[in-house]
């Protein structure tokens, strides 16, 4: 579950995130997929971007979140030691709850 303090507090609350963030299967399909966001992009407006980013790190394998693609993610969790998550939650340690 997406902590409260994100979901509440979050720029992209309201918006539609299956149009504005891309989801699983677009990596395959988007060529784009390796660019940064764009330096306006709403995630770097956003008052809870780095809570976003720490949640997906541990918690969400597809997706844009707190300003990161999904290979961005994935870069980070290897860099910090921390497993892909399957799809389950994973607790502060990286560890399956």
């Amino acid at each position: 579950m997406i902590p409260k303090i994100v979901t509440d507090n979050a720029a992209c609350k309201g918006r539609d995130a299956e149009r504005e963030f891309y989801r699983s299967g677009d990596s395959v399909k988007n060529v784009k997929v390796f660019e940064p966001l764009p330096s306006d992009h709403i995630c770097f407006s956003c008052p809870v971007m780095i809570e976003c980013r720490e949640y997906a790190l541990l918690n969400e394998r597809f997706g844009t979140w707190g300003g990161m693609k999904e290979y961005e993610l994935d870069a980070e969790r290897k860099c910090l030691g921390i497993p892909t998550p399957p799809y389950g939650i994973y607790n502060l340690k990286g560890e399956p709850e």
